[in-house]
């Protein structure tokens, strides 16, 4: 309830995550949305941290004390969102939270082991964005990562089930939450490093039958 989401309606989200894939941003393309979304390390990286994300979601993995997240957050007046099931210790999210009073909880229905992107894509459509493109959601094909450059797979990598996981995903956002299907796109999806490539065409073939 302290933040008004109703600017986001009916507008452009462009999500933005830490695969290699993210390598094709531009600044045209950022500057194409209306809104941009990221996650987690994102404030790290040298072209991202030039433009203005947003909505980021922090993970536990984050160190709220960061003095180059909290100059970022307070030049870009970036709303923050926390997972309700984060371990963060919820004393020190009332503290962040005092000294950057743009934050909030969430907990969306849909959750995988596809990460915040995913997620990120689920609240974008829930505050009532009508276009949502998202870049940066390839798998672990590479170990390259936008956000960190020694930032490994994690132990439960199986590409298999990231893609059962994926189908998942682009379901419950067309058919659940109504997504038009041509407001929705996974740029990265020819990118050579993205284990994804032609799923959400499939699954938009299907829901269109």
């Amino acid at each position: 309830n302290n933040i008004n989401y109703s600017s986001i309606k009916d507008k452009s989200v462009l999500v933005v995550g830490g695969g290699p894939s993210c390598e094709m941003l531009t600044t045209e393309i950022i500057e194409s949305y209306d809104y941009i979304f990221s996650c987690n390390h994102f404030y790290k990286n040298t072209f991202l941290n030039k433009h203005k994300v947003h909505v980021a979601l922090l993970g536990d993995e984050v160190d709220l004390r960061d003095k180059q997240l909290l100059d970022y957050l307070h030049k870009n007046k970036t709303i923050v969102g926390f997972e309700h099931s984060s371990r963060r210790n919820i004393m020190h999210l009332l503290d962040f939270k005092k000294k950057h009073m743009q934050s909030f909880l969430y907990l969306t229905r849909y959750f995988s082991r596809l990460g915040y992107v995913a997620r990120a894509s689920v609240l974008a459509k829930l505050m009532g964005a009508n276009k949502i493109h998202f870049i940066g959601l390839d798998g672990f094909k590479s170990n390259s990562h936008y956000f960190e450059n020694t930032k490994g797979s994690p132990s439960f990598n199986n590409e298999e089930k990231f893609c059962d996981q994926m189908e998942i995903f682009y379901r419950y956002m067309l058919n659940d939450l109504k997504m038009n299907p041509d407001n929705f796109k996974n740029l990265s999806d020819q990118h050579k490093d993205s284990i994804y490539g032609g799923i959400l065409e499939a699954i938009k073939n299907e829901t269109n039958k």
